[in-house]
């Protein structure tokens, strides 16, 4: 084999060495930036009310929570009164503020 078609080899395979090491780095940071999300799972709570107009006050596991009302959310809202067991979901956002996601009557 001739010196180009040696080093042409070492090429290709350290681009496929150095691109399969940084597909794992890739799936760690789509995981962390998913770990603050709470979509998957609907928590249990009761509904407080509004407060500050585009905030909602629920309690869950005896902490009263604000959370702020997303375009998703205010949908489900209307029909919601205050003291109503509800179900509901959120995210945290980069700023650490809880962003309601959704919300619905409990049964």
């Amino acid at each position: 084999m001739t010196t180009n078609k040696v080093l042409l080899l070492l090429f290709i395979f350290v681009a496929l060495v150095a691109s399969a090491c940084s597909q794992p780095n890739e799936v760690k940071e789509e995981e962390g930036l998913t770990s603050e999300i709470h979509l998957t799972e609907q928590l249990e709570g009761i509904f407080k009310g509004y407060a500050d107009g585009d905030h909602v006050a629920i309690e869950h596991e005896g902490v009263v929570e604000y959370y702020l009302l997303t375009s998703e959310a205010i949908e489900d809202m209307p029909i919601i009164e205050e003291g109503s067991q509800v179900y509901f979901s959120f995210e945290k956002d980069e700023n650490g503020r809880l962003r309601l996601q959704s919300i619905r009557l409990g049964d």
